[in-house]
């Protein structure tokens, strides 16, 4: 396999956005914006119409609902501005930089204009593909960043992507649906 890769900044923010969206402590997060912050207010609610100020209860229980149904939607707004700068002060020396990756023998080669570097393909962890991208993710934690328009029609990259699944076990994850929403 020998492909010539340009990544721009939608590449690597799609792939930031990605993982975030499978990681444990942005997925507690979220669960903790959207659970338990509106349990505090309709607790507090219950308190206060208890101590016969029903005005303010009804507030605190409306604010707690409304927290609920809109705070998912503000953090994810704030999660992809955050991941927005850290990309675009990152990794913007890297955008419509091409890139060249082969596979020679049981390594991958990635060179750029910063260097080469080698990875073996057994320390490749899985692959993660979206409707976009392919994300092949390596046991430290990295990723090579493949965007489908640019690998769709390449035979040896699919046949690349057989390989890894059957002869190296690689897990192959498919969500052709997932988008940041």
């Amino acid at each position: 396999m020998n492909l010539h890769i340009t990544l721009e900044k939608d590449d690597f923010l799609n792939y930031q956005l990605f993982t975030a969206s499978k990681s444990p402590s942005v997925k507690k997060t979220m669960q903790k914006y959207q659970i338990h912050i509106p349990i505090a207010y309709v607790i507090l609610a219950t308190l206060v119409i208890v101590l016969d100020n029903i005005a303010t209860g009804v507030v605190f229980l409306a604010v707690g609902v409304l927290w609920y149904f809109f705070s998912i939607r503000w953090l994810k707004k704030k999660y992809y501005k955050h991941y927005d700068k850290f990309v675009k002060e990152r990794f913007a020396n890297r955008f419509g930089e091409e890139g060249k990756i082969t596979v020679e023998g049981e390594q991958i080669v990635s060179e750029d204009s910063s260097g080469e570097s080698k990875v073996n393909l057994d320390a490749l962890e899985e692959i993660n593909e979206t409707g976009s991208h392919f994300f092949i993710k390596l046991k430290t934690g990295e990723s090579f960043i493949f965007p489908k328009e640019q690998v769709q029609d390449d035979d040896s990259f699919s046949a690349f992507i057989q390989t890894l699944k059957t002869k190296y076990h690689i897990r192959h994850n498919q969500e052709l649906q997932w988008s940041w929403k």
